[in-house]
């Protein structure tokens, strides 16, 4: 398998010339191959979101090179780093970030939307994939309607609704019951084995590491251990991740407001890119049901 992703003595720092400067950091190297599970495991405080962060293509390194599919993508622009964002890479967090007076159907056509998708393409693209999670009977309902584990499911369908060629998932199960991250799980272990997804997970979470089939540490801001994990569900019979919309209710830790939904969409789906009006900025508009409706400036129907 190839690398897809390939990071070179990896440094981040905070606060650069001060008093106060912090390392996070320090010198990572770590390559992803296309279609693998990998986990990346640690305690608070050990970098893991500031790594993951790099990775997502949410930050910059202060140090050293990442390549994506052999590209050095610090020389891209930041409209550059967004497309790419939008169309390589689908995120899945913890605290779902929907979009909450949009259905479920709407908040997985939107990252399609910004990858200028035709409307027809994408509403049946986003049926498909909701299809796909066990949410068919649950596609016009809002995300204060759905239980966590619903709304994670959405969250799922959302990230690979572009095809992206990393699934970035961070603590995903963190605002679940266990009975439920278990089934949110079953999900992941589908999109590898039957779609050859790349997955990468960041947990705080041994025994959901172990589900993945390699294992980093992350200790003080450096990767201290590599070992094999089983590559398997935990679950008896990962055919229940295509449940019934009868979710174990989530024991939620926290729910995306408003602002929060905007912020995520802006920086992880692609929004962004702004465009001058004659060269069509898309709006979005929302009618009684929560379905999509958008005008495009500049080329109305």
């Amino acid at each position: 398998m190839e690398n897809l992703i390939c990071l070179r003595n990896i440094v981040k720092k905070y606060y650069i010339g001060s008093e106060n400067e912090l390392e996070v950091l320090h010198g990572i190297n770590l390559d992803i191959r296309e279609g693998e599970f990998t986990s990346i495991v640690g305690e608070s405080g050990s970098g893991k979101s500031t790594l993951m962060n790099i990775i997502g293509l949410l930050d910059r390194p202060t140090e050293g090179t990442y390549e994506m599919k052999g590209i050095d993508v610090d020389g891209l622009s930041d409209d550059e780093l967004s497309d790419v964002r939008n169309r390589q890479i689908g995120f899945v967090f913890q605290t779902y970030n929907l979009i909450p007076r949009m259905s479920a159907l709407a908040n997985v056509e939107v990252p399609m939307l910004y990858a200028r998708i035709p409307r027809k393409e994408r509403e049946e693209k986003a049926q498909h994939l909701l299809e796909m999670v066990g949410m068919q009977d649950r596609m016009m309902h809002r995300p204060d309607e759905l239980s966590g584990g619903q709304k994670q499911r959405v969250a799922i369908a959302r990230a690979i609704a572009n095809n992206p060629s990393l699934l970035l998932a961070d603590e995903p199960t963190g605002a679940l019951d266990s009975k439920t991250g278990q089934r949110i799980m079953d999900i992941f272990h589908r999109l590898h084995e039957e779609q050859h997804k790349t997955i990468l997970l960041i947990t705080h979470s041994q025994p959901l590491a172990e589900e993945t089939e390699r294992i980093l540490t992350l200790k003080d801001g450096q990767i201290v251990g590599e070992r094999v994990g089983s590559g398997s569900a935990g679950s008896a019979d990962a055919e229940k991740a295509k449940i019934s919309a009868k979710d174990v209710p989530a024991t939620e830790k926290g729910d995306s407001s408003h602002k929060e939904a905007a912020s995520f969409h802006a920086e992880h789906l692609g929004a962004d890119k702004t465009e001058d009006a004659e060269d069509g900025i898309i709006f979005l508009e929302l009618d009684d049901k929560g379905k999509m409706r958008e005008e495009e400036a500049g080329h109305a129907d």
